[in-house]
């Protein structure tokens, strides 16, 4: 899927506003004209935080379409019935009704998601968030890949972005890299001229790939300890109208 699917966004927002409803709820109740944290906090019971821990944990995990949603969903519901039936054994100033309804509306919740045909396929189907892939860029750079100590070969990028790029080769080295380079070796890439280097960083090769429709054959490569000057060197890199 290229692009996150609504319903992964619209449960996102529902559990952020189950967080702020939490203190909200007991700010209302309070009647209070000023905001007093300390007393705020005090007020938020441990079952309070349960719900809110959950809830944000739960958040995180829908949002970037994480399998483990559906591990935290359960939990989730089991913290919300525990702090509902202590609501509804001691709150005084809360109808009984108001838990119970909320108990049932989360159950429904829970049923419906855990039958959403898209939350089964993404979380069953990890590569298939491609929303997450940082965009390709094509960008002709020169780069230059050092192994060890003693090689160093100049290539080409077909394409660049913020996590990597794909490099084609250059002839004289197009045997080399597609014989010596091995998926998982950790090199040191340089893009730019040898007088003035651009951008640099350590790379991992990810894959290798023969000549496919406008994909020439090369490596994949994965940029590992970027700094953020190196970021920054990137992203002005990435925003370059003209290429080499």
């Amino acid at each position: 899927m290229k692009k996150r699917p609504m319903i992964f966004s619209l449960i996102a927002v529902f559990l952020i506003g189950i967080i702020v409803s939490i203190p909200t709820q007991i700010l209302l109740l309070s009647e209070v004209t000023a905001i007093n944290w300390h007393i705020l906090l005090n007020q938020i019971s441990v079952f309070n935080w349960l719900v809110i821990f959950f809830s944000t944990i739960s958040a995180i995990y829908i949002f970037f379409g994480n399998r483990n949603f559906l591990f935290a969903l359960p939990i989730l519901l089991a913290s919300i019935f525990i702090n509902n039936y202590f609501v509804y054994l001691y709150a005084r100033d809360i109808h009984w009704l108001a838990p119970v309804m909320a108990s049932i509306t989360a159950t429904i919740a829970y049923l419906l998601l855990i039958n959403n045909k898209n939350l089964k396929y993404i979380t069953q189907n990890q590569d298939k968030r491609w929303w997450l892939i940082p965009k390709r860029q094509k960008r002709t750079l020169p780069i230059w890949i050092m192994i060890g100590d003693d090689k160093c070969l100049l290539a080409r990028t077909h394409d660049l972005s913020t996590s990597g790029a794909f490099v084609s080769s250059i002839a004289g080295v197009q045997s080399f890299i597609e014989k010596k380079l091995n998926i998982g070796e950790k090199v040191k890439i340089l893009i730019g001229d040898r007088e003035h280097v651009e951008f640099q960083c350590q790379a991992q090769i990810i894959r290798k790939t023969e000549a496919c429709g406008e994909y020439p054959s090369g490596i994949g490569l994965h940029f590992n300890k970027v700094s953020l000057r190196e970021r920054f060197a990137l992203s002005k890199l990435l925003q370059q109208k003209e290429c080499y």
